[in-house]
């Protein structure tokens, strides 16, 4: 989600929305997240040390640890096609020219979501399900947890070996698992400048920081997700989610959402109910701090802007922005994952936030799925 590369700003900024979903279910640690070893382990940074034979030209493989559990990112272009194999050898994703897709009855795509390897299925652990090739992004890059690179896994505590076929041909990356130097302080997001007048805003601290509004005052806010659709509208009888906004498609992989067939594709506008009282969490990617801090920020003894940013907003038919910036604060705080079962974001939103926002996702996410 290299010195880390796959998550970090740079001065191309990446249009992944397969890579976004999966760190919105990153928000689990409340403070700095330096690269960390899955399952409790230690701090750890997998590295990638080659890929025999090499990847043809238009294939680009890149490794990024996170706060919980390591990354592999997956960037095709022209004709080619590349499926990853799990364990068994048999293929669970495939990306080519017409974007990525996933076999919704293999337990590795559920697993490739959770970086504890779990939320598959009983009917796909059962071999129930059928399997189904399902396409979920249209852009050619992808990211997952792969959990052969995490400490303990199938390759042991210091290497790690996942294979990809390229177009039938087998490759092998190969790489080794080392240790980093825990971080200092913590990362906090912040407003740069008042709220807009009608709405109040908080912003809630995570690895991804997580967003609250409320009106206060206004009779209608939109807010734009990061593709510019419309993603959510509050008014005084409540709050309402755009089912088919690309942010709600990620949101709902991030979470590791069984349906994976049954999300709406996105475009266009589907209001659906997410909450009856106008206050709603989300977390916010755009607020997201690079995951692979340099050392120099890392063990920083003074304040440090990492980046700003902003969400665009419609205030009763006014176009506004909330202004935030995303700092590295010192201090002596050793982060750690929240909870232990669903998706952690969800657990700091209720923890932070209140239950009105966060129980409308899900009111709205098991209607869609019953």
């Amino acid at each position: 989600m290299p010195r880390l590369p796959l998550l970090a700003p740079r001065a191309h900024p990446r249009s992944s929305v397969a890579v976004l979903a999966l760190v919105l279910g990153l928000a689990i640690v409340v403070g700095a997240a330096p690269p960390a070893g899955a399952h409790g382990g230690a701090a750890t940074v997998p590295v990638l040390a080659g890929v025999t034979p090499e990847l043809p030209a238009g294939v680009e493989l890149s490794v990024a640890g996170t706060a919980v559990a390591a990354l592999l990112e997956l960037q095709v272009s022209g004709d080619t096609t590349v499926e990853v194999p799990d364990p068994s050898g048999t293929s669970w994703l495939r990306i080519g020219p017409a974007g990525v897709e996933v076999d919704a009855g293999l337990a590795e795509t559920y697993r490739s979501t959770n970086p504890e390897g779990g939320g598959v299925p009983s009917e796909v652990a059962g071999g129930v399900r059928p399997r189904r090739w399902v396409p979920v992004s249209t852009t050619p890059r992808w990211a997952w947890f792969e959990h052969r690179l995490h400490p303990g896994g199938e390759q042991g505590p210091t290497r790690w070996e996942v294979p990809l076929r390229v177009d039938g041909t087998t490759h092998v990356a190969r790489g080794t698992v080392e240790q980093t130097p825990p971080a200092t302080g913590r990362v906090t997001a912040a407003l740069r400048s008042p709220a807009p007048e009608g709405v109040a805003v908080d912003v809630l601290p995570g690895q991804v920081p997580a967003v609250l509004v409320r009106l206060d005052g206004a009779k209608e806010v939109v807010v734009r997700g990061t593709a510019g659709e419309p993603y959510l509208r509050f008014t005084p009888d409540g709050v309402a989610v755009n089912v088919r906004s690309q942010t709600y498609r990620d949101t709902e992989l991030a979470r590791g959402s069984t349906g994976l067939d049954a999300l709406p594709p996105a475009g266009g506008v589907d209001w659906q109910p997410a909450s009856s009282t106008p206050s709603y969490a989300w977390p916010e990617p755009r607020a997201r701090a690079p995951l692979d801090l340099p050392e120099d920020v890392r063990t920083s003894d003074r304040v440090r802007d990492l980046l700003t940013w902003e969400v665009p907003l419609e205030v009763d038919g006014r176009a506004l922005v909330l202004a935030g910036v995303t700092r590295w604060t010192p201090g002596t705080g050793v982060p750690r994952p929240v909870g232990d079962g669903g998706p952690p974001w969800v657990v700091l939103a209720i923890a932070s936030a209140g239950l009105a926002g966060v129980v409308g996702v899900l009111a709205l996410r098991s209607r869609r799925q019953t």
